[in-house]
């Protein structure tokens, strides 16, 4: 018999493998809420000093002096746009890149992704 297979056989060992996994995991999703949590009160700290500009596919665009670049945060479906003056096709471009990532719930996707990391975090993923 092999030995590392009598090694990894015995109970304790494996109780004690599943114990490791389940606290990794634990550790890895109270920093994924507590990320989340952060990522809400930045948005609320922007849309209290943002003002809106218009819309693109029914989407809210605010310009706000907090952001450097254009995003969407979290899974709100809003654009945000730093205080930049961008020329007629720059901003088409930016609205139409932004647009996309919320229409193919990009956010989201990550958001469900980070959560299977939590759950396999020996895996390297951030």
């Amino acid at each position: 018999m092999n030995p590392l297979l009598d090694f990894f056989n015995q109970t304790y060992i494996v109780k004690l493998l599943i114990l490791l996994w389940l606290i990794g995991s634990a550790i890895f999703l109270i920093y994924f809420i507590k990320d989340y949590i952060h990522t809400e009160y930045i948005y609320k700290k922007i849309m209290k000093q943002s003002q809106i500009v218009g819309y693109r596919q029914s989407y809210p665009v605010y310009k706000s002096n907090l952001i450097y670049g254009p995003c969407v945060i979290g899974l709100h479906k809003t654009i945000l746009l730093p205080e930049i003056d961008y020329s007629e096709s720059d901003l088409n471009s930016i609205l139409a890149h932004e647009s996309y990532h919320i229409k193919k719930n990009h956010n989201l996707i990550k958001g469900v992704l980070n959560l299977i990391c939590c759950i396999y975090w020996w895996f390297i993923c951030n």
